[in-house]
């Protein structure tokens, strides 16, 4: 009887020994994920705030360009405005002209006793 008391003492041994093995090959396996899953969780962290200065960054962007599309706008109506009065300047220039011209032409005219 006590060789059945001791094989079963050396059974509950070998059950123990193999019960915290397996115990310890889970707690690795969990401490594992759970390293894996903060991995996963710092990544994503990174990423959502390097989305975020992105966004930041593309709306500075978009009211930069809008600025610029303005400033744009009002140096065309700008430079049409003063289009149309450097026209008008070069005719009444050349109005001017060519009334000296004619003035001239008549005094030579008249110098001449034509």
């Amino acid at each position: 009887m006590s060789d059945e008391k001791q094989a079963t003492q050396r059974d509950l041994d070998n059950l123990h020994r193999r019960f915290d093995e397996h115990y310890a090959e889970r707690m690795e396996r969990i401490e594992r994920k759970l390293s894996e899953l903060t991995e996963a969780v710092v990544s994503i962290a990174r990423a959502e705030e390097k989305i975020a200065v992105l966004i930041d960054d593309t709306r500075e962007m978009k009211y930069a360009l809008n600025a610029h599309v303005n400033r744009i706008h009002q140096l065309e109506l700008d430079t049409e405005q003063n289009k149309r009065g450097l026209q008008t300047l070069s005719k009444v220039f050349w109005v001017a002209v060519g009334a000296a011209a004619v003035a001239f032409a008549t005094m030579f005219a008249n110098s001449l006793g034509l």
